[in-house]
């Protein structure tokens, strides 16, 4: 078998970085000429901080057949002393300078030895010349073996001589990507414009020119990355998590709206051409829709077992808005959409956009309807109490033996908690509105009477109210609670003592 004496040192091309949250995938290409037998080549423009078991040849393209041999994997090792020590026995220019004279000298010749500041050189003819008061060198290379990045050395057997494609990929760590929606409402339309951006991230310790960006969204699964290889960085050991770096320069580029390609579980945003810089945030705008019809609810949120203690004390809680949408092309949507944070920008009297709400959006698929919880109304007070207690004996249980032993435990009977509930509302704004009331019960707890609640799940319950301009109203209801205790003796009368 032959051996290619050329060492190619050199970058992916036809690049395409998919960003996930954390890590991105780099897939690429890298045209090599082969000899027949087996070569050697060396690729660079690693990320400082990449997980070496992900590396996958995915193909080679060429006029021959071509054999997989080996791959190794090398941390950034280009230091003056590794390129010191790979330069003996080749030729270098040494730099050294001399006591009492300015400036420094230069001596051509093969590197033999260093120590200290002392080189050893064997000059053109062959004499040896010690050379002190080294002050530095000049290579005329980068020794093979070397890089500033992390590298790949790939040994493939190749059956016929030519020029052949190399399609590889490998997963990098810490990027990130997060969406980010700003809404323009318009309260008189009952509508928003919709602007959707996504912000990138690449801390990973290596620049991608021109690369194909996409954005994947969803859950793409676990990979247990305890297999015994470290994610590499410069110095060989572990780098965990990422920072975004708020000094870091941000672009912008203009995308109107990216393709979204079903793979698997998870969806694929395709963003287009970009340069995605070490250290750089880059702000992407990937989806916008105008006129989209909104809903705008006001809710005062369920409070889990507030009423089960009985306490009398008034509970003041905020009532909150939500806008509600639907995904469907009907209504001016109609692509999914990857969770994110949202801002509501409203304009005030004079024109000027302020941020009237803002939350949360869920990974949303095409066809789901939005609730958008927003925030606390300024103007919508609500409070909940317990003003009256009513205790009922109810049925007696029978009395149960003990598993070990005859005695039996003690007599047990239930009793019913009659809790008159109200909540408050008031209304400040200058126009009415509508609030739906939620509650929830526990498993042991009932509504009594004419409640006026609609059932809208297992255990809860809602009531809209109407409220005018400026009007304050009262909500009613009894909740039966019902607890096991410990039966009561009855009383006896004096005739049934005697």
């Amino acid at each position: 078998m032959s051996k290619n004496d050329k060492t190619s040192s050199n970058k992916l091309g036809n690049l395409s970085v998919s960003v996930y949250p954390g890590y991105a995938l780099i897939q690429g290409s890298y045209a090599v000429r082969l000899n027949e037998g087996v070569n050697q080549f060396q690729l660079e423009g690693f990320p400082v901080s990449f997980d070496p078991s992900s590396i996958h040849v995915d193909s080679v393209e060429g006029p021959g057949k071509v054999t997989l041999r080996s791959t190794s994997f090398r941390s950034a090792n280009l230091t003056p002393q590794t390129v010191q020590q790979r330069s003996l026995n080749k030729k270098v220019t040494v730099r050294y300078t001399v006591a009492g004279e300015e400036g420094e000298r230069e001596v051509k010749g093969t590197l033999l030895n260093l120590y200290g500041n002392t080189a050893v050189v064997r000059l053109k003819g062959g004499s040896v010349q010690q050379v002190q008061n080294v002050s530095g060198f000049i290579f005329k290379g980068v020794p093979e073996g070397l890089a500033n990045t992390p590298s790949l050395s790939m040994t493939l057997e190749a059956e016929t001589k030519g020029d052949y494609i190399v399609h590889l990929f490998y997963k990098a760590t810490n990027f990130s990507w997060q969406a980010d929606y700003k809404l323009v409402y318009d309260e008189a339309k009952g509508c928003v414009d919709w602007d959707g951006s996504v912000f990138v991230n690449n801390s990973s310790g290596a620049s991608f020119e021109e690369a194909l960006l996409k954005v994947v969204a969803g859950d793409a699964g676990y990979e247990d990355s305890n297999t015994g290889l470290e994610m590499m960085d410069a110095g060989g050991g572990q780098r965990a998590g990422f920072t975004l770096t708020a000094a870091a320069p941000m672009r912008a580029k203009s995308v109107r709206a990216a393709r979204v390609d079903n793979v698997g579980q998870v969806k694929s945003y395709k963003i287009g051409k970009a340069s995605i810089e070490d250290g750089q945030n880059q702000k992407i705008p990937f989806y916008m829709a105008t006129t989209v019809p909104v809903q705008r609810e006001c809710r005062l949120p369920k409070m889990h077992h507030w009423h089960a203690a009985g306490s009398s004390e008034r509970v003041e809680q905020p009532v909150r808005n939500r806008f509600l949408f639907e995904n469907t092309a009907e209504h001016r949507l109609g692509t999914p959409l990857p969770a994110g944070s949202v801002a509501i920008l409203q304009r005030d009297t004079e024109g000027t956009y302020l941020k009237s709400g803002g939350g949360q959006l869920a990974d949303t698929a095409l066809g789901d309807k939005i609730s958008l919880d927003i925030g606390a109304d300024f103007d919508l007070k609500a409070s909940r109490q317990v003003v009256d207690t009513k205790r009922e004996l109810g049925k007696k249980l029978a009395p149960q033996r003990r598993v070990h032993g005859a005695q039996e435990e003690p007599a047990q009977q239930k009793v019913h908690y009659d809790r008159t509930c109200v909540v408050e509302l008031y209304n400040a704004k200058s126009y009415a509105v509508e609030v739906v009331i939620e509650e929830v019960l526990g498993d042991n707890c009932e509504l009594l009477g004419d409640h006026g609640l609609t059932k809208t799940g297992n255990t809860d319950y809602e009531k809209r109210v109407h409220l005018a301009a400026g009007e304050k109203q009262t909500v009613t209801y009894v909740i039966r609670e019902t607890q096991i205790e410990m039966a009561e003796e009855e009383e006896t009368s004096e005739e049934e003592q005697q």
